[in-house]
């Protein structure tokens, strides 16, 4: 499918948007946000972010919301208003809007009326199609063309609405005194169809081109998922349960359409990343051929991983048929973080045995100190990565056992695991010795803040690993006795937990 064009990350556009995910994965509500309709133009449909007096709909002021404002009961000074009254009134309204909108009193009033005179056939005919409870319970059946018709007639009476919102038009309940009741179901049938239409737009879509870069097609990506988070909220995840108990006709072939879209474009966003780093670990040539460096691969594969969580949560569907493809992206990120850690500490070791006779030892416990903070950063990215892949196969089981054990398991799967282990363990010893350091240097009886956050950091990290793997991951025989090493190394760090 074709993504938004993207130069960057919405999340830096966004910097204050935040919707991580926990570790759990809870879902997050987002608030409703599109841009208004404008049917001063040839088609009544066509966004438009712009009006004649410069203002934008937005937030309360949206489609859905504009008949809702404009419908408030009749007051009683306006239900008293005779006929001239109200011709009047219109007439003074014209003026006032006559240069915001650059557009002569009369021409205002011409407009206006062929727009009242729409609401009168397209309102009644709605409500019709609504206000009957055979059909409530038959809208089920009903044909998607018949649907794709009423969605039509209610965006384009939003549109309507919009439009005299837009110009300040207050008269709108004089017109029509009594329709405020159905209020509800009119602000019901333009979001949904606002959203359905917004589906038939997303399914009809071509499919990504092959030649877009890597970065471009994640941040367009992320971008797609958030819109429609932001559009759709749960009538993907609840299949319109909510709508369809206000007695909203639901297209449910057309949600299936837009969750198998969705999950289409996750698909290939997911595979892209996961041939990068294929092609690097089959060769180390490719190293030096891939535009991207491994800083900004291993960026792209959270960015990835994030989104596709988002994703899931917002289809209410699990994604466990590409186990294979985010096990491999989480190993060799993992496999990466870790070689760049170790191959750091190591250098340092050898520095620290050069000039162990020239350092003092507050020398000895900034190196130290510093040495942590890199480790704690490094584990705090990688839990967020492991958080990331649980929330995109949304299982009940840990994502080991499920590669390991599942349905979805194959040979990829299964190397994928392997790796992952042996990475997550090495990089526990490495915390284990920067541990028993600080231990032999006396921190654990007098504890720095750097050690307090160093030792929290390494007694979450453990056991995140281990829930990870879950009990029954252990009976593999190549992650048994890593996984038990891993345990036994949870319960000796408990001491170090109570004293600080």
């Amino acid at each position: 499918m074709r993504l938004p064009a993207a130069g960057r990350s919405i999340r830096a556009r966004e910097k204050t948007r935040a919707s991580e995910l926990s570790i759990n994965c809870d879902s997050h509500d987002l608030g409703y946000s599109q841009s208004s309709l404008d049917t001063d133009i040839l088609d009544p449909l066509s966004p438009h972010r712009g009006t004649a007096n410069g203002r934008v709909s937005n937030g309360p002021e949206s489609v859905e919301n504009a008949l809702a404002l404009l419908l408030k009961p009749v007051s009683a000074t306006q239900d008293s208003y005779s006929e001239e009254a109200v011709h009047a009134e219109i007439r003074q309204w014209a003026q006032e809007q006559a240069q915001p909108t650059n557009q002569t009193p009369d021409e205002l009033i011409d407009v206006l009326n062929q727009r009242i005179v729409r609401l009168k056939e397209l309102i009644p005919a709605i409500l019709d199609s609504l206000g009957n409870e055979n059909k409530h319970q038959l809208s089920g059946a009903m044909h998607s063309d018949h649907l794709h018709e009423l969605y039509h007639a209610a965006l384009e009476m939003g549109a309507i609405g919009d439009w005299l919102y837009q110009r300040q038009f207050h008269l709108l309940s004089v017109v029509f005194p009594t329709l405020h009741r159905s209020v509800p179901q009119l602000k019901a049938i333009t979001r949904v169809a606002r959203i359905s239409e917004d589906m038939y737009e997303l399914v009809r879509q071509p499919p990504v081109q092959p030649g877009i870069a890597l970065s471009d097609m994640v941040n367009g990506y992320e971008e797609l998922i958030y819109a429609k988070r932001s559009l759709y909220s749960d009538m993907l995840s609840q299949d319109g349960l909510s709508w369809k108990a206000m007695g909203i006709p639901i297209d449910a072939a057309l949600l299936v359409r837009a969750r198998q879209c969705l999950s289409e474009i996750t698909e290939q966003c997911l595979t892209r990343v996961a041939q990068v780093y294929e092609r690097r670990a089959r060769s180390a040539s490719a190293y030096g051929k891939e535009d991207i460096s491994t800083e900004d691969l291993l960026g792209i594969s959270h960015q990835a991983l994030h989104t596709a969580g988002l994703c899931a949560s917002l289809c209410g569907r699990t994604f466990a048929d590409l186990t294979p493809h985010v096990m491999f992206i989480v190993a060799e990120s993992v496999s990466w973080t870790v070689n760049k850690a170790i191959t750091r500490s190591t250098m340092q070791d050898e520095a620290n045995v050069q000039s162990k006779s020239k350092r003092s030892a507050a020398v000895h416990g900034k190196k130290l100190d510093s040495r942590a903070l890199r480790l704690v950063q490094a584990c705090e990215s990688l839990l967020k990565l492991l958080a990331y892949s649980r929330a995109v196969l949304n299982i009940a089981a840990s994502p080991l056992e499920s590669a390991l054990n599942g349905h979805h398991a194959d040979a990829t799967a299964v190397t994928a695991c392997e790796t992952l282990s042996t990475s997550l363990v090495e990089l526990s010893w490495l915390l284990a010795e920067i541990m028993a350091q600080y231990n032999a240097d006396g921190k654990a009886a007098n504890p720095s803040g750097s050690f307090l956050m160093f030792a929290d950091l390494l007694v979450k990290f453990a056991k995140r690993v281990v829930e990870y793997g879950g009990p029954k991951t252990a009976q593999h025989f190549n992650i048994q006795p890593r996984l038990r090493r891993m345990q036994n190394f949870v319960h000796s760090l408990d001491p170090f937990r109570d004293t600080v």
